[in-house]
C-alpha cells in the first residue's frame, strides 16, 4: 500500500506540474517563453517595419533588435552614412547558439522612389548562420538595410538578433579607384600606398611601358585579414600575370610580379583580394611598380605568332648538315617564353633537327654562375604544326585531331594522350592555321645526367616532311629567370643517314630516364 501511495502521488505531481507550465505557456503572452530575452509566449512580437515604406530610422552605433518571426519576416532600417563615410560596418547576430534562423541581410540604395534600389552590400553566403561582421565600401548617403532569415523559412521568437551598424572614412585615399576608367597613374619607380577596405574592392593603377621593356611589381603588406594578390591586365581587360600570398592572414606580404609584356602600351596593376571576398581596412599596403629596359632584343617573341625567325628562306636537309641558324635572348622575367621560327624543305621522307640553346656564362663569376643555376632551369622545346588539327584560337588546341589509346599512339607527338583519348596539343594556334603539337623537351639536368654543363641544353628529332619547325626557349617550369644573361639559340637541319627510316617509332625520353 505504502509503495502505490507513492506511486500515485508521483504521477499526480508530474500532472500538476505539466499543467502549470500548460498555463505558462498560453495565454495572453504575458508570460516568459524566451531563453534568452522576455519575448511573450509562443507569438511572434510584431515590428511596424515589414516594407520599406516603414523603415525604421537607425542611428549609427547603435544596437537594435528584433525577431526574425514569422517566417518570411523583413525588418527593415534606414542609415544615414554622414558626409564623409566611405565605409559602412554591418553587425549582425543571434542570440544563443541553437536559432534556426540563418540572420542575413542586404544594403540597398534608395531608388528615385524612396525603396530599395541596387544592393552595394551583403553577406558572403560561406558565413550564413554565423555572427556577421562585414565592412562595405559606400559613398556617403543615405541606405535602406533589410534583415530576414537568409532561406525565408525559418522564424525564431524566442531568440532576438542584435543589429549594428556604423560608418567611417575609407582609409584608402585613392579611391575611387576600382576599374580601369578610375585606375590611379602610376610612375616607373614610385610607391604606392592603400588599402583593400572591404570585400569586393580592387585597386587598379595604370601604367605605361614602351617596347622593350619590363615590368616589376611589389607588394609589401603585414598580416592582414585577407590573401593579397596582384595581377596585371592589358588594355582590353585580358589577364597577362598574376602573384599571390595564399598565407597572407598569417605571414608579411612580399611578393614580386615581374613580366615580359606583350608588347608596348597601357596596363594596369591590380591589387585586391584572392577570391574577392574578405578585406582588411586597416591593413595598408605599399605598391612599387619598376619598368626596365629589356636585353633581349628579339621582344616580343612570346607567341608563334611573333616568332622570331631563325632564317628568312628555308633551309634544305641535304646530306650534310646545313649551317647553324642562331639567334640571342634572355629569360627576363618568370613565365617568359620566347619563340623561334625555322622554315624547312626537303625533309621528305625524313630528316633530322638538331638544337641547342646554351647561356653566355664568360664573366660571371662564382656566385653569379651558381645564382643563374639557382635561379634558371634551362629548357628548349620543338613545336611540329599538326597538319591534321586546325585551329583558330589557342584554346582549341589543348587537345590534337588523333584519337589515342595509349601513349604510343601518339608517337612523335610527346607520346601524351589525353584521358579523353585525344592526343595532347601545346595549347598554341599556329600562324598556319594549325595546332602546335609538342614533339621533344629538353632541360638542364643540374648534372644528373652526363653531357653538356647546366649552362646548355640539346636535342635532336626526327622531321617527317616538315616545312616549318618552332623552337620555344623558356624557364624549365617557368618560374625563373635570368634578365640580365644572354643565351644563344641554334638549329640546323639535315637528311637522315639511316636509309631505312622511318622505320620504327619516336619516343621524345632519354635512356638515362628510366630506371635500370
Amino acid at each position: 500500500m505504502t509503495r502505490g501511495r507513492i506511486a500515485w502521488w508521483g504521477v499526480a505531481g508530474l500532472a500538476l506540474a505539466s499543467l502549470l507550465l500548460g498555463w505558462a505557456g498560453c495565454g495572453d503572452g504575458g508570460a516568459d517563453a524566451s531563453d534568452t530575452s522576455p519575448t511573450p509566449g509562443a507569438e511572434c512580437a510584431r515590428d511596424p517595419s515589414n516594407d520599406s515604406s516603414e523603415a525604421v530610422a537607425l542611428a549609427l552605433d547603435s544596437e537594435v533588435t528584433g525577431y526574425l518571426c514569422p517566417i518570411e519576416d523583413v525588418d527593415w532600417y534606414r542609415v544615414d552614412t554622414g558626409a564623409s563615410a566611405g565605409l559602412l560596418r554591418v553587425r549582425l547576430a543571434v542570440d544563443g547558439e541553437l536559432s534556426p534562423v540563418e540572420p542575413s541581410y542586404a544594403v540597398y540604395r534608395i531608388d528615385g522612389d524612396g525603396g530599395p534600389g541596387e544592393v552595394v552590400g551583403a553577406p558572403p553566403a560561406t558565413l550564413l548562420g554565423q555572427a556577421l561582421d562585414e565592412v562595405h565600401c559606400v559613398s556617403p548617403g543615405s541606405y535602406l538595410v533589410a534583415v530576414r532569415d537568409d532561406g525565408d523559412d525559418a522564424q525564431d521568437f524566442r531568440r532576438p538578433y542584435r543589429l549594428t551598424v556604423s560608418a567611417s572614412p575609407n582609409p584608402d585615399t585613392a579611391e575611387p579607384n576600382d576599374d580601369a576608367a578610375g585606375a590611379t597613374p602610376l610612375a616607373s619607380g614610385a610607391a604606392a600606398h592603400g588599402a583593400i577596405s572591404c570585400g569586393g574592392d580592387e585597386d587598379w593603377f595604370a601604367v605605361d611601358l614602351a617596347a622593350g621593356q619590363l615590368v616589376r611589381a611589389r607588394l609589401e603588406l603585414d598580416v592582414a585579414g585577407f590573401d593579397p594578390t596582384v595581377r596585371l591586365v592589358d588594355a582590353a581587360g585580358e589577364l597577362v600575370g598574376l602573384r599571390d600570398n595564399p598565407s597572407g592572414r598569417v605571414s608579411p606580404t612580399d611578393i614580386e610580379l615581374a613580366l615580359v609584356p606583350p608588347g608596348p602600351g597601357r596596363y594596369y596593376v591590380v591589387v585586391g583580394d584572392d577570391d574577392g571576398r574578405d578585406a582588411d581596412p586597416e591593413a595598408e599596403y605599399t605598391l612599387t611598380v619598376t619598368a626596365a629596359v629589356d636585353d633581349d632584343p628579339n621582344e616580343p617573341n612570346h607567341h608563334p605568332d611573333v616568332a622570331t625567325p631563325l632564317a628568312t628562306t628555308a633551309d634544305a636537309c641535304g646530306a650534310a648538315a646545313g649551317a647553324w641558324r642562331e639567334e640571342h635572348g634572355t629569360i627576363g622575367a618568370p613565365g617568359d617564353n620566347d619563340w623561334y621560327r625555322l622554315p624547312v624543305t626537303g625533309c621528305a621522307p625524313q630528316g633530322l633537327l638538331e638544337a641547342e640553346v646554351e647561356y653566355d656564362v664568360a664573366g660571371l663569376d662564382a656566385a653569379a654562375l651558381a645564382a643563374l643555376r639557382r635561379d634558371v632551369q634551362l629548357a628548349v622545346t620543338f613545336v611540329r604544326a599538326h597538319r591534321g588539327s586546325p585551329c583558330q584560337v589557342d584554346s582549341d588546341c589543348q587537345a590534337l585531331a588523333k584519337t589515342c589509346q595509349n601513349s604510343w599512339d601518339c608517337s612523335g607527338l610527346f607520346n601524351a594522350c589525353r584521358p579523353d583519348g585525344f592526343c595532347a596539343g601545346a595549347a598554341v594556334c599556329l600562324p598556319e592555321g594549325v595546332c602546335g603539337a609538342n614533339v621533344i623537351q629538353r632541360r638542364e639536368m643540374g648534372g644528373a645526367v652526363a653531357g653538356p654543363g647546366p649552362e646548355t641544353v640539346r636535342l635532336s628529332a626526327p622531321l617527317f616532311g616538315d616545312e616549318v619547325v618552332y623552337l620555344r626557349v623558356a624557364d624549365f617550369q617557368s618560374d625563373g629567370a635570368a634578365p640580365g644573361v644572354s643565351y644563344r639559340v641554334r638549329a640546323r637541319v639535315r637528311a637522315e643517314p639511316d636509309a631505312n627510316e622511318p622505320s620504327n617509332v619516336y619516343a621524345p625520353e632519354l635512356l638515362e630516364s628510366f630506371p635500370t
